[in-house]
């Protein structure tokens, strides 16, 4: 595989060999985050990059491993999503932009092999600060003792929809209100995925995936030279030993909330499931 050298700098739109300014993997990061505020659902996290299931047949046609997506009403046609990425990161970063659902306009956009590297770094300096910034919020606005299985204290959310409309809600007994819906989460422990929980929306059981992810032993071992100094190639801290990966796996769980082809993920369930609520009702 062909490497960019992470000490190539440029500027947004230019050409990159004729460009000067940030680091690429630092340049690149910024980009994701701030076309993150612009995809449905996502913002304020930025985009992440995720390694395509070369199985399932959507993806036969190209042979890029990684890729990123984007989807809202503003990307109704490929001109405007071109429009994004030139002021944000670099159409030459791309081997393909495909249209996945023409309903939602969702975009895959397949990123090159030669920048296949420097898009996983600048994803780990992204997920490194979401994680800090996440932890740092949900310590402030929670008010009852650490998540766990069982009937959680009275607590209040805040989310935003598409709209950037502000929803206030209040969470009692496990349940919420949201626009006209009614929803519970019921709580449970599975033997093979752990904490997980069952949604009702207005007294029905919906088709929602909800569970609480918790990172594998080796994401936090040293990943090698794509790591910051103190973290691994997932973003996330050094384990020193077995008491302090135990405290760090605790840290970086979160509620992983997903329907259909979409999800969401949060330290909060509730505002994980709020947000998925929004997405798909």
């Amino acid at each position: 595989m062909k490497l960019v050298r992470e000490n190539i700098n440029f500027e947004r739109g230019k050409e990159v060999k004729d460009t000067l300014g940030l680091g690429l993997s630092q340049f690149i990061a910024k980009g994701l985050e701030e076309m993150g505020q612009f995809s449905a659902g996502n913002d304020p996290n930025p985009l992440l990059v995720y390694k395509a299931n070369k199985t399932q047949d959507q993806y036969d046609y190209t042979p890029e491993k990684y890729y990123i997506e984007i989807s809202g009403h503003d990307f109704s046609s490929r001109k405007n999503i071109d429009k994004l990425i030139e002021k944000h990161l670099n159409l030459k970063f791309f081997s393909d932009i495909s249209e996945e659902s023409r309903m939602y306009h969702r975009w895959i956009l397949w990123i090159k092999e030669d920048y296949a590297e420097v898009f996983l770094k600048a994803n780990a300096i992204n997920l490194k600060k979401t994680r800090i910034q996440e932890s740092l919020d949900f310590e402030r606005s929670t008010p009852y003792k650490s998540l766990r299985i069982g009937k959680y204290k009275p607590q209040h959310i805040t989310i935003k929809d598409y709209e950037g409309d502000v929803h206030n809600i209040e969470v009692i007994d496990n349940s919420f209100k949201l626009y006209d819906l009614n929803v519970e989460l019921k709580f449970h422990e599975d033997p093979d995925v752990g904490e997980t929980a069952d949604v009702y929306v207005d007294g029905e059981k919906s088709d929602m995936s909800v569970f609480k992810m918790t990172p594998a032993d080796y994401e936090f071992k040293n990943q090698g030279e794509y790591a910051d100094p103190g973290y691994t190639g997932y973003g996330l801290p050094i384990a020193k030993d077995k008491e302090h990966l135990e405290q760090l796996k605790d840290e970086n769980s979160y509620w992983h909330v997903s329907s259909g082809d979409y999800s969401r993920g949060n330290k909060n369930p509730f505002v994980a499931v709020a947000e998925m609520v929004i997405y798909i009702y």
